[in-house]
């Protein structure tokens, strides 16, 4: 299961998905692209952490 969220993080910062999300707009103070970035990088530390909770 760690090898599937090290996959899904390295999906979430591939070009194609960032040009997805690289606009002008701001969202909470920062550029959109940053917020994404912060908030892949938050979902996956969240996503292993629970697997290791449950792998214990």
């Amino acid at each position: 299961m760690t090898t599937a969220a090290a996959v899904l993080g390295a999906l979430l910062i591939v070009p194609p998905m960032l040009n997805v999300f690289v606009q002008e707009g701001v969202i909470g103070g920062m550029p959109a692209t940053l917020f994404y970035l912060f908030t892949g990088w938050l979902a996956i530390i969240v996503l292993v952490a629970l697997l290791v909770r449950l792998h214990k």
